[in-house]
């Protein structure tokens, strides 16, 4: 299949010129009109995706790691932590009015001492949260292989050697009927997917090629979850991009072996298309985009070192921020 490009880079910006930091973290207002930025000083700015040349907005969120948008665009989720030199670990979860910057509401706010979280072998436990699409329940991990649902329903218990690792990150289901969860150390890391409500282990995922999981994704009905992972070796780092069936039947595993190249530690991102079958991935100079039942691309867009990438709401853009902090907006035809 020949390879088709079809992208027209809109705008950039900078950040820099506006930040003296670098963005972590991009997101698309569900109304398609903005995108928010989070940086590592946890300044938040909120851009037109018609106009990219300033921020219409910037505010300080306090801890701010991971942002979202209500369903409504009024309003952003942000969701942060940090561990001081007092040994306190100080997480929270606020709601920020995007018209004017202001403070809404503190959905979840506490600290506490790390100094325990230990694991028999030694290794540090760090605990780990996230929010589902509804901003009212919150999972985290706590200890050895547990984790809490925040409204109380739940108490979900990793299986096999899950009390030796630590949690990396967990993603909701689209429905937030589902909870996927990565754990490890070293080389070796697992998933597991729960059924929230029940409790019960769905799905257990550990392929030869799930090394260090940079980035995991659900599809938009829930029905397949992507990963990207890497490992190092002596003189280069290799990655992979994994899709797995959640009906847990003969789990369908995508393996993009013959795409493995060089990347830059902890850069390639996977994102679902918003409604369809088709996959974006990042390396660390382009973005490829995959039906995963042709083996070559359906485009690939030159970018520097994506970390972070997002589909338009309706699915007709996509938008990257590279590693200098600029955001480029393309449109897609599929």
């Amino acid at each position: 299949m020949s390879l088709i490009v079809a992208f027209i880079p809109q705008a950039n910006i900078a950040a820099q010129e506006y930040m003296p930091k670098e963005k972590t973290s991009i997101a698309w207002s569900p109304d398609s009109t903005r995108i928010a930025g989070t940086y590592s000083d946890s300044t938040i700015a909120i851009w037109s995706v018609d106009d990219l040349s300033s921020p219409i907005l910037t505010f300080q969120a306090g801890l701010a790691d991971t942002i979202s948008w209500t369903p409504d665009s009024q309003y952003l989720i942000i969701q942060g932590a940090n561990s001081g030199n007092d040994g306190l670990l100080q997480m929270s979860v606020t709601k920020w009015n995007v018209a004017t910057g202001e403070l809404a509401d503190t959905l979840m706010s506490f600290q506490m001492d790390t100094d325990f979280e230990f694991n028999p072998y030694g290794y540090y436990i760090f605990p780990t949260m996230a929010l589902d699409s509804t901003a009212t329940k919150s999972a985290f991990s706590y200890r050895n292989g547990t984790v809490l649902i925040s409204d109380g329903t739940q108490v979900l218990h990793l299986e096999n050697d899950a009390a030796t690792n630590s949690v990396y990150r967990m993603d909701w289901s689209p429905d937030n009927k589902h909870l996927a969860i990565v754990y490890g150390t070293g080389d070796t890391y697992t998933i597991q997917i729960f059924n929230v409500e029940s409790g019960e282990l769905i799905l257990t995922i550990l392929q030869d090629l799930q090394y260090y999981i940079i980035d995991m994704d659900w599809d938009s009905a829930g029905n397949y979850i992507a990963t990207s992972s890497s490992r190092s070796n002596c003189c280069s780092r290799e990655w992979s991009v994994g899709i797995y069936n959640m009906d847990g039947d003969d789990s369908f595993y995508w393996d993009m072996e013959f795409f493995r190249r060089d990347i830059a530690d902890y850069d390639a991102q996977v994102a679902w298309h918003p409604s369809k079958f088709i996959l974006a991935m990042s390396t660390q100079d382009t973005i490829e985009i995959y039906d995963p039942d042709i083996d070559d691309p359906l485009f690939t867009i030159a970018v520097n070192e994506a970390r972070d990438i997002i589909w338009s709401p309706d699915g007709t853009r996509i938008a990257a921020l590279s590693s200098d902090g600029t955001i480029e907006i393309w449109d897609i035809s599929l």
